[in-house]
């Protein structure tokens, strides 16, 4: 489980690094949002792959625009952002997949 929260606070600490880096303010209820408790993140990432698995699958930059703020979405995605989020994204379905085997 500290895996999946050290991961957590590490994608939440680069969507805000992400933000500042592209001058986007985020405003308060997008801070809130990304920086929920990691388990509570968790709900929303599961929900997250159930809406958007064939685009999380085919690598679509829809599925990546719809895990960040509405703030940083509305410009253009540079490729080097692209191809980290969905290596979190590949992080976090492993560790859902670790998460959901059965107990050996």
């Amino acid at each position: 489980m500290k895996e999946f929260e050290d991961t957590v606070y590490k994608l939440q600490d680069w969507i805000i690094a992400l933000a500042k880096e592209n001058n986007v303010e985020l405003d308060e209820v997008a801070l809130i949002a990304i920086k929920s408790d990691p388990l509570m993140y968790g709900i929303e990432l599961r929900d997250f792959f159930k809406k958007n698995a064939k685009a999380v699958a085919e690598k679509d930059v829809a599925a990546l625009k719809a895990l960040l703020p509405a703030q940083i979405t509305g410009r253009e995605i540079p490729e080097p952002v692209i191809e980290k989020g969905f290596l979190f994204l590949a992080v976090f379905q492993s560790l859902f997949k670790d998460l959901d085997a059965p107990a050996e």
